[in-house]
């Protein structure tokens, strides 16, 4: 199964316990835990469940591979990163695990997601999944004209 982020439905209870070795081996593999907080703005029991639900997966990870986004559905939803940092707090995360929570656990998915994208597509069309792209040397010398002389360059291009 070739995912990169699981997304807990916090609304309801979970119907079952989240096992560390399970977690930790997604973790090893690079996959991603999505947390939304949204949700919990509108009604009084969604928020409970969804700190339990969100204090079991802490306890579970640590804060490591968790993604905190919004599921915002209007703009009076969303909330800045400073009061995002702060409800992870409430979920016993320190400072850094919480920036890394909004900021560069996404970004890391991301990159490991297109990173497994192009290893499956060059696999299929490269040997050994090495690439190697050269740009015609016509175009090297043609670009060093231009950036020398781009008024001259504008001329030819006219003609």
């Amino acid at each position: 199964m070739e995912v990169d982020i699981i997304t807990i439905d916090c609304t309801q209870r979970l119907p079952f316990y989240l096992k560390l070795p399970s977690i930790n081996m997604a973790i090893s593999r690079g996959i991603h835990f999505e947390l939304t907080y949204a949700p919990a703005i509108k009604d009084v029991t969604v928020k409970r469940n969804i700190i339990s639900n969100a204090m079991a997966l802490m306890r579970v990870t640590k804060g490591k591979n968790v993604i905190i986004s919004s599921e915002a559905s209007d703009l009076l939803q969303f909330r800045g990163a400073a009061d995002v940092i702060n409800l992870c707090f409430m979920l016993k995360m320190n400072g850094q695990v919480a920036r890394d929570a909004i900021n560069s656990n996404p970004a890391s998915c991301v990159v490991h997601g297109c990173i497994l994208l192009l290893i499956v597509v060059t696999r299929q069309k490269t040997f050994k999944s090495v690439i190697l792209i050269e740009s015609p040397k016509n175009e090297k010398k043609r670009s060093r004209e231009e950036s020398a002389n781009p008024k001259e360059a504008n001329k030819k291009n006219k003609k």
